[in-house]
């Protein structure tokens, strides 16, 4: 019923750098520290920004997108009957 998604960062100073992802397109970013569950199909878009002006520092942010996710609960029908008392 759902995904989860690790992204993979190269080593950064933690010092100087963030990194942190944007869903579905959005222009907010958050904090990437846990991996991601996605409850449905939809993107993400990964960055490593400067910590002291927010700016970008890759030339490409990479974008994923996530397909697949079955957002239906499965359901269990049972069709009991009762046992025959000899």
């Amino acid at each position: 019923v759902s995904k989860t998604v690790e992204l993979v960062y190269p080593n950064i100073d933690t010092n100087v750098y963030k990194k942190v992802y944007s869903l579905d397109g959005g222009i907010t970013y958050l904090e990437y520290t846990d991996p991601l569950i996605f409850t449905q199909n939809g993107s993400v878009i990964s960055d490593i920004i400067k910590i002291s002006d927010n700016t970008s520092i890759l030339e490409q942010r990479q974008t994923i997108n996530i397909t697949g996710v079955d957002a239906i609960e499965p359901t269990v029908s049972l069709d009991a009957k009762e046992k025959e008392r000899e």
